[in-house]
């Protein structure tokens, strides 16, 4: 379990979601919004290294990691796999690029589109 944050939960979201309605209620000087994340997002079918998934898409490492900046140190390193499931982020275009050179057959991972959420 939680404990006291499963507690708090409810009435913490029903708070954010008070306060994305009302910026201006809560913040008077105003709210600078950033825009969306522009990247790519795949899923992995099976469990990868990051030295290779960075092979694999033609990635420098280093930028891998920064997007993905939740994977500790052993999966960094390759030392750990990541596993089959993991969330992946990739440089806007990498999964376009790949594709119009013909690598779209590719079955390491399966893309999926980055959705941005919105409050209604």
């Amino acid at each position: 379990t939680f404990g006291f944050a499963s507690r708090n939960f409810y009435t913490e979201f029903l708070a954010a979601r008070e306060i994305a309605r009302n910026p201006q209620k809560f913040f008077p000087e105003g709210v600078a919004y950033e825009p969306p994340l522009n990247l790519d997002r795949i899923r992995l079918r099976q469990a990868v290294d990051a030295p290779t998934l960075a092979s694999y898409y033609e990635v420098n490492l280093g930028e891998l990691i920064a997007l993905n900046q939740a994977w500790k140190s052993p999966a960094q390193s390759g030392q750990r796999p990541l596993p089959e499931g993991t969330m992946v982020w990739l440089p806007a275009g990498t999964m376009i690029r790949l594709a119009q050179r013909g690598a779209a057959s590719r079955v390491l991972v399966l893309a999926e589109p980055v959705s941005t959420a919105r409050l209604r």
